[in-house]
């Protein structure tokens, strides 16, 4: 049982690695401060970063604090990163990867995941 967490830690490094934006956006002084916000912020820089309001648009921009949201279970920031992946905005188009991150927000009742999850 030990060796299973084990694994599940080393694969949940290599996943959370695969994910860290690039040199240019880590150089981002709001886009860091946005990182260090609590995560119902993030979602707010997020959509900024999204919508290109106040800021340049950069979809993956949105997703890494989307990531950074969802990755803390907050429903709406696991719904918004699934779509990015359904949409391939920000990210590599994945269905597998999108399905899964609406999931996540479905079992949190988010209504818009729910929806998602029973037209598909």
């Amino acid at each position: 049982m030990r060796r299973l967490k084990i694994v599940a830690i080393q694969e949940n490094q290599l996943k959370e690695r695969q994910y860290m934006p690039d040199q240019s956006i880590q150089n981002d002084s709001f886009f860091n401060e946005a990182r260090a916000a609590d995560p119902e912020t993030m979602i707010v820089f997020a959509e900024m970063y999204y919508r290109g309001d106040g800021v340049e648009k950069s979809y993956e921009k949105a997703a890494a604090l989307y990531r950074l949201a969802a990755n803390q279970d907050i429903p709406q920031a696991q719904y918004e990163l699934g779509m990015l992946y359904d949409q391939g905005l920000g990210v590599e188009k994945n269905a597998i990867e999108a399905f899964s991150w609406i999931e996540k927000a479905a079992n949190h009742v988010f209504p818009a995941a729910r929806l998602y999850i029973n037209e598909h």
